[in-house]
């Protein structure tokens, strides 16, 4: 055997002409490993000549086909030059182990041979020959061939490397495309709501798990099949939201609310909800809307809607406004789901005596609102028959009032909020006048606006001195001396005009203005009172009313005090009159007050008293001074013995109990006459004088004095 070295010094400048002529090498080409075999060492080292004169750098040779297969098998060459010798034998069993020894792609084999045989040539190329060349060759061809064959293989192998990084790139590619599917089909099945796929044939493309629970479907059955089989109306529209009824699987619908946005080139994607909770929450929010909870009847809501719909369509009927009252207690002696229990009972019994002739709506926890072409009065008796008896489950019976009010339509209203407004107006009146119904009529309602314009007068006056004070003296009986007066707030509107006390006084107590006005009465008296004992004139004692409001105050007896001592009124110039029924009422912080006033030096008068049935024990636990004879007594004191008799029984008690006693409403010296002989005080009435203003009491005063 015989090895070459590798050619990789410059070639001698004998080979220049034949350099001339060879291919030009690339500059990757003459870093080309190439490999010769030949048994002729001759052969062998003309060869490598001729290699290394055409700039191939790295070229081995060998004359042992064994040697030169394991040095082909571990070495990476580029080109092997194999001669396969005369019978062909030796360079065939280079190219099997070749072949057979590499693990991967070996280095093209170009065959030198001298031999023409068919048969080898064609075994050497099913063993991997490449090229065959003919000895004796050209030098020019053989570089030519050797250049054409490396060129290729190096082509191949850059293609083969671009492929390989396609591939590997492709696969990169991939990889990435699949995580992300994986990730957007991720998010596609986190999210609540269905989300699908549909191609341009309307079939499912793709389903998230959630679309896939919605429609009963396997997750692996979804795909390919046709939305329209679980939402119809994708059949037809293409775009837009809409609610819909869809189909599982099963056959089985639920509402659902629907969002279909075209996808350009592909179909469309749906955005599908199940609907089914916001059906449920939808229906729970129009009962509380309009249901009552207790009574499961439609509430005002649905009432005003519906009166107003037959108000517009020309209808005529009546509503009647009915108000329970006497749940409350009920509720406090039983409990409050006993009384619930038996409001809805009575809602059942409304519906059950008016089911032909009207409809029953709720108002409120206590009332309810009938609507029908009705009768009113007989309705209403037909409903308190039916509301006697027991209510709930222990057969305990409810003691409840019933009153009513009625408003017919079209002609007491002519919207649904002014009848409404008018039959609860009627039904106050009849809860006031304490009967069971009233029809609503017009002077109701001329009488709330005029007490609602008096209310907004009282306090207006309050605070531009719109409130007088008038005053009606008391008369010594037995001398005709004047011993002092009674003051009497008066009320003038700059709109209305005088408004009598009769009027505006029990509305004054309804809205608690009575206590401003009290202590306005209680300041104005008292000032006046001083004036007039400071001018000489007798020791008069002035009497103010008190309302029963007033002593339920919290402090009022020391503010009443604080105000003797800011005017400079002494206690004992006071008297305060309170009223025989609220003597009456047993209320520890009245007594207290009164007490309070009493310690002080004030006087307590009783006034109206015969009117009710205050006992002994009050009158003398509260150390009363002055009983005052209501004027109604007086008024036929000389015409009716059974009221001489009370006016003469009263006389005699306070006696008895060392009381003084003033006589109202003395209208004649008769009366004054007669009420001497039984012993009376005092008169206080038309007889002396009416209730004057303060310069015209001044002067009456003046003349009384006069003729003294």
């Amino acid at each position: 055997m015989t090895v070459f070295p590798r050619r990789d010094s410059s070639p001698a400048s004998g080979v220049m002409t034949e350099r001339e002529t060879a291919p030009v090498l690339p500059g990757r080409l003459t870093d080309a490993r190439i490999l010769v075999v030949d048994v002729d060492p001759g052969s062998v080292a003309t060869l490598l000549h001729t290699l290394g004169g055409a700039g191939y750098r790295a070229c081995d040779g060998d004359t042992d086909p064994g040697a030169a297969l394991t040095l082909a098998l571990e070495v990476d060459y580029a080109l092997i030059l194999l001669d396969i010798g005369r019978t062909g034998l030796a360079g065939l069993r280079f190219l099997r182990g070749y072949r057979d020894g590499r693990a991967t792609e070996g280095a093209p084999v170009v065959v030198l041979s001298t031999l023409a045989d068919r048969d080898i040539r064609l075994a050497a190329l099913e063993l991997g020959a490449r090229d065959f060349i003919i000895r004796p060759c050209d030098r020019v061809e053989l570089l030519h061939r050797v250049h054409d064959t490396l060129t290729t293989r190096l082509l191949l192998r850059d293609q083969l490397r671009r492929a390989d990084r396609l591939d590997r790139e492709v696969s990169a590619r991939t990889a990435e495309l699949e995580s992300r599917r994986h990730f957007l089909q991720g998010i596609m099945d986190s999210a609540g709501e269905g989300i699908l796929v549909i191609d341009r044939a309307g079939r499912l493309t793709e389903c998230n798990r959630a679309g896939t629970a919605m429609l009963g479907l396997d997750s692996d059955k979804a795909l390919g099949r046709r939305a329209g089989t679980f939402l119809p109306e994708l059949e037809s529209r293409f775009a837009g939201s809409w609610e819909t009824m869809a189909r599982r699987a099963d056959g089985d619908s639920f509402p659902a609310d629907i969002t279909v946005t075209a996808a350009p080139d592909h179909g469309s994607i749906v955005i599908m909800r199940d609907a089914t909770e916001r059906k449920v929450a939808e229906q729970s929010f129009w009962r509380l809307a309009n249901m009552d909870e207790v009574t499961r009847l439609p509430n005002r809501r649905v009432a005003l809607d519906r009166l107003a719909a037959c108000i517009r369509d020309g209808g005529e009927g009546h509503i009647v406004f009915l108000r329970l009252s006497g749940l409350d207690r009920h509720a406090d002696l039983f409990g409050d789901h006993s009384a619930e229990h038996a409001l809805f009972q009575v809602a059942e019994r409304l519906g059950e005596c008016t089911e032909r002739v009207a409809s029953v709506y709720a108002w409120d926890s206590q009332c309810f609102l009938l609507v029908g072409e009705i009768e009113p009065e007989p309705l209403f008796e037909g409903i308190l028959t039916a509301l006697q008896g027991p209510f709930d489950d222990d057969e305990r019976a409810l003691a409840m009032e019933l009153t009513a009010g009625s408003a017919r339509f079209p002609g007491d209203g002519l919207s649904a909020t002014d009848l409404v407004r008018r039959a609860r107006l009627a039904e106050s009146c009849a809860r006031a006048a304490e009967t069971g119904h009233l029809p609503f009529t017009a002077a109701m309602e001329t009488a709330r606006v005029r007490r609602h314009a008096v209310e907004d007068q009282i306090r207006h006056a309050l605070r531009d001195c719109g409130l007088d004070v008038y005053y009606q003296p008391k008369v010594s009986l037995a001398d005709g001396g004047v011993v002092g007066m009674e003051a009497l707030v008066r009320m003038h509107s700059p709109t209305l005009g005088p408004v009598s006390p009769m009027e505006f006084i029990p509305i004054c107590e309804e809205s608690g203005a009575i206590v401003p006005v009290g202590l306005f009465v209680l300041r104005r008296a008292c000032r006046d009172t001083v004036h007039w004992r400071r001018n000489g004139r007798v020791p008069l004692t002035v009497a103010v009313n008190l309302s029963p409001r007033q002593l339920d105050t919290p402090g009022f007896a020391d503010e009443a005090l604080a105000i003797l001592e800011e005017e400079g009124l002494p206690p004992q110039a006071l008297e305060l009159e309170v009223t025989e029924t609220l003597l009456m009422e047993e209320r520890q912080r009245v007594d207290a007050e009164l007490m309070r006033l009493r310690d002080a030096g004030v006087s307590i008068a009783i006034d109206d008293f015969g009117t009710g049935h205050s006992s002994l024990a009050r009158l003398t636990r509260l150390r009363a001074d002055t009983l005052k004879i209501d004027r109604s007594f007086i008024k036929n004191l000389l015409r009716s013995h059974e009221d001489e008799s009370i006016a003469r029984s009263i006389i005699d008690l306070a006696r008895i109990l060392d009381l003084k006693v003033v006589a109202e409403g003395v209208e004649t010296k008769a009366h004054a006459a007669r009420l001497l002989d039984f012993r009376c005080h005092m008169g206080q009435g038309y007889l002396y004088a009416p209730p004057l203003p303060r310069p015209g009491f001044q002067d009456w005063l003046d003349a009384a004095m006069a003729r003294v």
